[in-house]
């Protein structure tokens, strides 16, 4: 059937002219083109759009130097306890 469904694509012959030179059902053909159509459109990539929105952790980091200071944070951002730790280092 792919042979057939492939003469058609490739132009010059109806559907109907196809089928009398193959000794083949129309209504054969016609299932099989559609039955192709829908395999083609099953495997074709689709992109999908993503959004997301930030949460804050709902965790809760302590942090303590050796100088007695102690930093607690019940949210975080983890950019933000790298900018404290890096102040920390001055």
């Amino acid at each position: 059937m792919e042979a057939l469904i492939e003469q058609y694509k490739q132009g010059g012959l109806s559907v109907k002219e196809i089928c009398t030179q193959n000794q083949v059902g129309y209504h054969t053909l016609q299932y099989w083109r559609y039955k192709e159509k829908r395999h083609a459109r099953k495997n074709q990539a689709v992109f999908l759009s993503i959004r997301t929105t930030a949460r804050p952790s709902e965790g809760k980091v302590l942090v303590s130097y050796p100088n007695g200071v102690t930093v607690s944070l019940d949210c975080f951002d983890p950019n933000q306890i790298l900018q404290l730790l890096q102040l920390g280092n001055v």
